[in-house]
């Protein structure tokens, strides 16, 4: 086979393996499979309701954690997660902290990172720190300082 026939048969399988993939597009946007991402957004960091999970999801995977705190009554540790994403941002002052206060019929906390996900033991305002502090994907020199400061 000549060397331009051979051109020929390669320009056009690539224009084929193009156009395949151009249908594609298509049909996986029209099923909703593609561009699937919530239009919903968090109005606040401190949030008194549960988020749905596929906003929940969106958000972890943009390196967004969440504090879900389950309460019977309000208490010290309320107010104390309310503080939480103001004091723990990201080094440029970014949010990276969604604290949810979900009414409940027993007492709990979990965390929600990217990196991992669990359940807060003790819920002292150290341990949540703490916790968080482990759990967020950008340290907050807060987190420094507390780990120094426990060390001396």
């Amino acid at each position: 086979m000549k060397k331009s026939a051979k051109q020929k048969i390669v320009v056009v399988f690539i224009l084929a393996i193009f156009g395949m993939s151009s249908i594609a597009f298509v049909f996986l946007s029209i099923t909703g499979q593609v561009n699937s991402v919530p239009q919903e957004t968090i109005e606040s960091p401190v949030l008194d309701r549960e988020v749905s999970p596929n906003i929940e999801s969106v958000y972890i995977q943009n390196g967004v954690t969440f504090l879900k705190y389950y309460y019977t009554e309000k208490d010290d540790i309320y107010d104390y997660v309310g503080t939480l994403p103001n004091t723990l941002t990201t080094l440029d002052g970014g949010v990276q902290l969604v604290v949810e206060r979900i009414q409940s019929d027993s007492r709990r906390m979990e965390i929600q990172s990217l990196y991992d996900s669990g359940e807060v033991e003790s819920m002292t305002s150290q341990d949540i720190f703490g916790a968080l502090c482990s759990h967020l994907v950008s340290t907050p020199p807060e987190c420094l300082f507390a780990s120094i400061n426990s060390t001396l």
